[in-house]
């Protein structure tokens, strides 16, 4: 049995290395088969929640923009229907 250690210090020592190796085992074995497809569903749930969030700021941006613009444009039509609106001058030539 030359495989087997005969001092006390060599067997504590073996024992250790192979507790080690069979710790490492099992937690890449949990990380492998439970752990990364619950990591990857979180992951994709993030990105989804990112994604909708960047969506309502841009719709929210766009309908302040369009308001703006509905906004300018009453204001044209009204100002042309009071005659507020300053009237164009002609260009005058330096003759």
């Amino acid at each position: 049995m030359a495989l087997v250690p005969v001092k006390l210090s060599q067997r504590l020592t073996l024992g250790c290395i192979v507790l080690l190796i069979l710790t490492a085992l099992a937690v890449f074995a949990v990380m492998a088969l439970r752990g990364q497809p619950r990591v990857v569903a979180a992951s994709g749930e993030l990105i989804e929640q990112t994604g909708s969030a960047i969506v309502r700021q841009l719709a929210l941006q766009l309908a302040r923009i369009e308001g703006g613009d509905g906004q300018f444009g009453a204001l044209g039509r009204s100002a042309a229907a009071r005659g507020t609106v300053v009237p164009q001058q002609p260009a005058q030539s330096d003759r």
